[in-house]
């Protein structure tokens, strides 16, 4: 009987009625599109150094963390609690205290309802008093915002201040810059994106500032940009209004891409 069947397959093969490419083509085309994990070759072309905390919490060192930036970063979900939930205090429990001084709808000049002292140059004291061991930095999405009339030239000058106004207070301090996530119109949030036309060009500041001081840039902004243009169904999901990320989407584009650049330890 066996034999049989086998005969039968060989036939329809030869005959061109059979082909198990036909069947396993679109069942793992399925399951890559709903598992696969965003992919980040592309995206890290460069070679940076990696993260000097990430060394001294390897020799168990206790280090402080502040986070500056949006309402990506201090807002209703935050990245940096993904970053400390999901890796830091499971792999350095105990080590890593964390300050996150991000302001949703701040800017590095302009604050929240006109309240500059909510923006990145405003929050400088309160940075400062953390004497932190590493500053994280992003504000490039809402210096882009039109409403806020921050240039191009100004959002650099203000970048700039902000460090050096760190390093003054604490020359040790390790600066990381980050671009964010890119952005489309919704329903929810309707100028989301036409509200930010030059977007990519305050992104590409702070690769340039990175570069100027030898920082390190986590650049989230390609991945996103290519999630949204290729797997816009993704994308929705993992922004549901179009600008904010949610814990999933961090979880699944941002943590990785950070791991990759910061620690030494995971394999390109």
């Amino acid at each position: 009987m066996k034999n049989l069947l086998l005969l039968l397959v060989i036939v329809l093969i030869n005959r061109g009625l059979y082909s198990s490419d036909v069947y396993a083509a679109p069942i793992k085309s399925c399951i890559e599109k709903e598992i696969a994990p965003v992919s980040l070759n592309i995206f890290v072309a460069e070679k940076q150094h990696k993260a000097h905390f990430l060394n001294e919490l390897k020799l168990g060192k206790k280090i402080t963390i502040v986070t500056m930036g949006t309402s990506l970063t201090g807002g209703a979900y935050r990245w940096p609690d993904i970053m400390m939930d999901d890796w830091l205090n499971k792999e350095y429990p105990g080590q890593v205290t964390l300050f996150n001084e991000a302001v949703g709808a701040s800017s590095s000049s302009v604050g929240p309802d006109g309240n500059n002292n909510l923006s990145g140059l405003g929050k400088l004291p309160v940075v400062i008093s953390h004497n932190p061991d590493v500053v994280f930095i992003e504000f490039a999405i809402n210096d882009a915002y039109l409403p806020y009339h921050i240039s191009l030239a100004d959002s650099k000058k203000n970048l700039e201040k902000i460090i050096s106004s760190i390093l003054k207070a604490n020359p040790g301090t390790e600066i990381i810059l980050a671009t964010m996530n890119s952005c489309k119109d919704t329903p929810t949030v309707m100028d989301a994106n036409s509200s930010r036309p030059n977007l990519n060009r305050y992104y590409q500041g702070y690769r340039k500032v990175a570069e100027a001081h030898n920082f390190i840039i986590l650049d989230f902004y390609p991945v996103w940009l290519n999630l949204m243009q290729n797997d816009p169904a993704r994308f929705d999901r993992f922004a549901p209004d179009g600008i904010h990320p949610s814990l999933e989407g961090y979880r699944s584009v941002l943590l990785p891409l950070l791991r990759k650049v910061l620690d030494s330890d995971i394999s390109d």
